[in-house]
């Protein structure tokens, strides 16, 4: 931890140009003291990870070529953790950092998020010679310019600033004689922290909300106008990814692409009748072709991120022999990320990618042929919710050791559709009322995607193992690796099968299901008349009554 203090202020009204006269009382060792040019380059995700926790990384490079990494918290006098930066160019991943903490403290962060440069300062720091106070000897006060340095133009200047620099041991010396300043108005704090002055400056705040799915909708809006909503903000996750994957910059952009997608298909697949079917029907087509195109890349990159703890399933000593799986695996997510590209410049997706926001920017007609299109978005989605929540429901009772993998799986894709749901309609209800049942079906999902990554990891292996084996470079010891990592996976399998009806029957529970139906059953009745409100009210209190 770097022990160096700092605190920034705007200078009071004194007589600025004694800042660059003649030293007076000079505190021994000032002259020594100053700092020459630093370049500083501030890193974040795509997604602005760090500035959300209210954090910053920085590369601060001297002038003679020497650098150092931090990290530290937003608007705070101390420096934060440091480690020096060998490297000519910056920081990607967490795991190019060497130093063990900061590398810790950044995957805590970011996690598998690529760091980008959000913007550029040059500083120039001089001491101040004069002072209208006498500055006590450990304190340093610097006279410190910033300019913003774009990637193209000219640099601009900032406001000037002070910056009181002192050692940890002289904290409360440095907190006296900084009241004392502005006391007497020779400082003036500054409203910003220099970093959110030059985010401000280079156009990167506010932070940009195109990568929230979850549009602010009203219960009682028309579902069609509600849904184009919906769909038009996935459409803006999908575009503002794109790139991202292009560039392949990190594996998260082709992550929230496809989550978007699949939150797109469940939308248009739950809430139906709120469209004529026949002027979605292509859409529908392509968004599930996007579905397919992208899944070979995105399962690839699970597998190389998440390479080490297939290694970990196997003894030490033979976690080495599966490289050669490392180093095929590294050649197909080549060629799949390249095939991806490929269609991302097709004809086809260039159309949709045209079209499909026109279709969602049409107004409401006035007379829509759709069924469902002027019903409460509130109601439709409820209604559908309980239905899905029934159908998972029953399945309580049903799931046992012999209940086929194609029955779970279409469970698993039932409680997707679900949750999607749940979080569409997360504005229509309170935050503490909305949190537990889509805490409750995340903890099923937990469970039965368990089961179902094994079984398709079982699947892959079986064709890695065909592959590898018509390789005559690769040794019988990586056949053994792999077949050992099978086993591993159907004894996984198998536990988390067990797991599985428990965890159904948690759900299922009786106070999970009032909850439901006070929220979802409820609402369908509100919406038929005050008559059916009042008897599934009648109802619920008469379930409630019992189970207390």
């Amino acid at each position: 931890m770097n022990s160096e203090r700092t605190l920034e202020f705007h200078p009071g009204p004194w007589d600025g140009a004694a800042v660059d006269g003649p030293p007076v009382a000079l505190p021994q060792g000032a002259r020594r003291s100053a700092r020459p040019s630093v370049e500083l380059t501030l890193l974040d995700t795509f997604d602005r990870r760090l500035f959300r926790r209210g954090k910053i990384c920085l590369v601060e490079r001297a002038a003679d070529g020497t650098a150092r990494l931090a990290l530290r918290a937003f608007a705070t006098h101390r420096a934060g953790h440091c480690a020096d930066w060998t490297s000519s160019g910056l920081p990607r991943f967490a795991w190019d950092v060497a130093d063990p903490r900061l590398r810790s403290e950044l995957e805590d962060c970011i996690d598998v998020r690529a760091l980008l440069p959000q913007c550029r300062l040059r500083r120039i720091s001089q001491p101040v010679l004069c002072f209208p106070e006498a500055i006590p000897e450990p304190l340093r006060i610097y006279r410190t310019r910033y300019a913003l340095m774009p990637e193209h133009g000219r640099a601009r200047a900032l406001p000037e600033r002070l910056a009181v620099c002192w050692s940890a041991p002289d904290e409360k010396l440095a907190r006296q004689f900084i009241e004392r300043l502005l006391e007497r108005g020779l400082l003036t704090p500054t409203p910003d922290d220099i970093w959110r002055e030059a985010l401000s400056a280079a156009g990167r705040l506010p932070v940009a909300d195109e990568l929230t799915s979850r549009p602010e909708l009203a219960p009682d809006q028309r579902a069609d106008i509600a849904l184009r909503q919906i769909l038009g903000t996935l459409f803006n996750v999908m575009s503002a990814n794109e790139a991202g994957i292009i560039g392949n910059i990190d594996t998260e952009f082709l992550h929230d692409f496809r989550v978007a997608i699949r939150r797109s298909r469940a939308a248009l697949g739950q809430l139906k009748g709120v469209f004529p079917a026949r002027s979605i029907a292509r859409y529908t087509r392509d968004l599930a072709w996007l579905g397919e195109i992208t899944g070979p890349a995105r399962d690839l990159d699970v597998y190389l991120l998440n390479f080490a703890e297939l290694q970990g399933l196997l003894p030490a000593p033979v976690r080495d022999e599966l490289e050669p799986l490392r180093a095929l695996l590294s050649r197909e997510s080549a060629a799949a990320h390249a095939a991806l590209v490929r269609c991302l410049a097709s004809p086809r997706y260039l159309r949709f990618k045209s079209q499909w926001p026109e279709f969602l920017a049409r107004p409401g007609p006035r007379r829509p042929a759709a069924p469902n299109a002027l019903e409460a978005i509130g109601s439709l989605s409820a209604r559908r919710i309980w239905t899905l929540y029934r159908r998972i429901a029953r399945a309580s009772g049903a799931v046992d050791a012999d209940t086929p993998s194609e029955q779970i799986h279409a469970l698993r894709k039932t409680c997707k559709k679900l949750r999607y749901l749940l979080e569409f309609v997360q504005p229509f209800h309170e935050t503490e009322q909305i949190r537990r049942p889509i805490r409750d079906l995340k903890v099923l999902q937990d469970h039965l995607g368990a089961f179902q990554d094994a079984e398709v990891q079982m699947a892959y292996l079986r064709a890695w193992f065909a592959r590898l084996r018509q390789d005559p470079r690769v040794s019988s010891q990586t056949l053994l690796a792999l077949g050992m990592l099978f086993g591993r996976f159907e004894q996984i399998q198998a536990a988390r099968r067990a797991e599985i009806p428990g965890a159904l029957r948690h759900f299922a529970r009786k106070d999970d299901r009032n909850r439901f139906k006070a929220m979802f059953k409820l609402a369908v009745a509100a919406a038929a008349g005050s008559a059916g409100r009042q008897r599934v009210l009648a109802q619920i209190a008469k379930k409630q009554g019992e189970s207390s």
